[in-house]
């Protein structure tokens, strides 16, 4: 019986102690952190074209050349419908490098962004804070955008 109550109580620490994680390197926290920065300024180019309506600087940043002509018309026709006062980009969320990726997405991510703007002809001055997806591949840092269902005339 003492030999039972010795092994919980020296034993069972050990086995419910969650397993330790290995610490990044000095390179690839410097690496994490330059990963960080980059999508942060790309973020807030994308987000600057797409405040100013200027589709085909914001397109740049769709990997898919089909979705970016998609994108560019999108976008003109948001422009008619609505006016974003303001876009800032709040937080960046960038996950771990994917050593066996698919489709050639090496690292996603999640920015967070805050936007102010109003719909016409209300012209009422409305605030939105949305998380929008990207992803890197070796060509760079692009938006994870699916196109909107088509609309009827």
């Amino acid at each position: 019986m003492l030999r039972y109550i010795l092994t919980l109580i020296f034993c069972l620490p050990l086995t419910t102690q969650p397993a330790l994680a290995k610490k990044p390197t000095k390179q690839e926290t410097r690496k994490s952190q330059k990963e960080h920065t980059e999508l942060a300024e790309r973020a807030e180019l994308y987000w600057r074209s797409v405040r100013w309506a200027d589709a085909p600087n914001a397109s740049v940043f769709l990997e898919n050349p089909n979705d970016r002509v998609v994108f560019q018309q999108w976008l003109k026709g948001q422009g008619s419908e609505q006016k974003i006062t303001e876009a800032k980009v709040l937080h960046v969320d960038v996950s771990n490098e994917v050593r066996k990726p698919k489709d050639g997405r090496i690292r996603t991510a999640v920015v967070t962004v805050s936007i102010e703007g109003f719909k016409l002809p209300e012209q009422v001055l409305k605030q939105q804070t949305l998380s929008q997806g990207w992803y890197r591949t070796n060509a760079g840092w692009f938006v994870d955008w699916t196109p909107p269902p088509p609309t009827k005339p």
